[in-house]
Order: structure tokens, then sequence, then C-alpha cells
């Protein structure tokens, strides 16, 4: 793992969004948005690239999640 890299959680709370307000910007509920941030769904790549630009950050420096279930 790359620790230079950051969780989308950790991306979040350094810039003190809620959940809700990336769910938001993401089109996507806040419960759905919840269970991606823990791993328990995958991220679309739209969604990543959407919050890196939400984030302002390159996607490079995003942590990938290890989902444990790739359904969409």
């Amino acid at each position: 793992m790359d620790n230079s890299k950051k969780t989308f959680r950790q991306l979040r709370r350094d810039r003190d969004l809620s959940q809700e307000q990336v769910a938001n910007y993401l089109g996507i509920s806040i419960n759905n948005y919840a269970a991606k941030e823990q791993g328990k769904r995958g991220f679309l790549f739209t969604e990543v690239i959407r919050f890196s630009e939400l984030v302002k950050v390159n996607i490079d420096e995003i942590q990938p999640i290890n989902s444990k279930n790739t359904d969409k």
C-alpha cells in the first residue's frame, strides 16, 4: 500500500465534507455512498473522477478500496 495515498473517507474529512454532500455531488443516495466508502460496494469509474474533481486531487492520489461486493 502506498502511504502517500488517502482513502475516500480521509479526503472527504480533510475537506470538511459530509457524506450527504458528497453523495449529492455524485448523484447517489447517502446509503449508497456510505457503503462505497466502507468498501461494501464499488465506486464506478465516473464516480471516482467526479470525487477527485470535488476534493481537487489527482485520481492517482486516492487509495483504492477493495470492494467485497462488485455488483453495481
